[in-house]
């Protein structure tokens, strides 16, 4: 999520390398997420239980927490993703439909 954060989509963090604050810190590029907050996010990684990492979007910074604690979750893919196209399962349906419509369309007219 820091890649996601910082490279990807190019954010700043609340400190900057040489530990200062910094001003335009904060989630100010959402790229192609629709409803990415500026809030935490679990990792998914725990730490030792009770203890989990998430991140912080507001910040910029990873942090633990404890896993009874309420956080949102990134639903994510590896690799590239593409428009799924439509399959050809469609296609075959619609022929079937077609051709079951034409054989009732006969067995009435006999």
């Amino acid at each position: 999520m820091g890649y996601l954060f910082y490279q990807a989509l190019g954010n700043k963090g609340y400190y900057d390398t040489s530990g200062n604050q910094q001003s335009g810190y904060g989630l100010s590029n959402t790229g192609d997420f629709e409803n990415l907050l500026e809030s935490i996010y679990w990792s998914g990684t725990q730490q030792s239980y009770p203890w989990i990492y998430n991140f912080n979007f507001e910040f910029g910074y990873q942090q633990t927490g404890t896993a009874e604690s309420s956080y949102y979750a990134l639903a994510v893919h590896t690799g590239e993703v593409s428009v799924v196209p439509i399959p050809g399962a469609i296609w075959l349906l619609g022929t079937g439909l077609i051709g079951l419509a034409r054989l009732r369309k006969k067995l009435i007219n006999c």
